[in-house]
């Protein structure tokens, strides 16, 4: 998984030193974040325990394969020759969450009977309305290599792949659930498992003048739940990303 990412950065390091222009980046952008593979779902469950005054619990899995809107900015400085070759890298901050509905929410209850103490499950009244998002905080270094097509009129647009390596900060699910017995259940729950990720990525940028739009596509290759026991567990980054570019130099 890390010999593509360290065969990248082998070409991308020495181009840096040999192209003729230096160019300076800042960026904005969002996009659509969300996981695939045999444990991400659309829809889940909170598990709740009802501890009398408050409730405590967390969503049953919370890999959600329906999209979070993410956030992120970053800085750029490649290096471009005269044959419209380049090779950059960029290094950002990016809030990546990914969401899945819940449609139960199972409340267990602690009772008191003759000095025995039991726990029994309810399922509350139906249908439920809410959300979990599994929000992913990344600092994230972005070496890639390009080519420039020039066009008329100012206009260029380049085409570039490379890698994200990620190093995740924290891994946050944030659940809500509504029952139609106007009972509202929440979840706050520490969920990172693994330390980096490292994503392929393929990106096109539009430029005119300094300013410049774009759009890309990472997919992760680091599975969130290796490690786990029992079943197939299986959940991996999908990133579609889109922005805005302004050239400082």
């Amino acid at each position: 998984m890390k010999t593509p990412f360290y065969t990248l950065l082998f070409f991308v390091i020495p181009a840096l030193s040999f192209g003729q222009k230096t160019e300076m980046m800042v960026t904005l952008e969002s996009g659509l974040f969300s996981f695939r593979g045999h444990s991400a779902e659309n829809t889940s469950f909170l598990n709740v325990y009802n501890r009398g005054t408050s409730y405590e619990g967390s969503t049953n899995n919370a890999f959600g394969a329906k999209a979070g809107i993410s956030q992120g900015v970053s800085f750029q400085i490649q290096r471009i020759n005269k044959r419209k070759l380049f090779a950059g890298i960029g290094i950002g901050f990016e809030n990546l969450p990914s969401k899945i509905d819940l449609r139960d929410v199972y409340v267990a209850s602690t009772t008191t009977s003759g000095g025995t103490t039991s726990i029994g499950g309810v399922n509350p009244n139906s249908p439920v309305i809410g959300h979990t998002y599994l929000s992913n905080r990344f600092i994230t270094l972005n070496p890639y290599i390009g080519f420039r097509f020039p066009t008329e009129y100012g206009v260029s647009v380049d085409f570039q792949a490379g890698f994200d390596a990620g190093y995740l900060l924290s891994s946050r699910e944030n659940g809500r659930a509504e029952p139609a017995n106007g009972t509202v259940y929440t979840t706050s729950v520490d969920r990172k498992y693994i330390s980096f990720d490292i994503r392929p990525r393929l990106q096109a940028t539009i430029h005119y003048r300094r300013a410049g739009l774009f759009a890309g596509y990472s997919r992760g290759l680091v599975n969130y739940k290796e490690g786990w026991v029992g079943g197939i567990n299986e959940a991996y980054s999908n990133y579609l990303r889109f922005g805005a570019q302004y050239r400082l130099r």
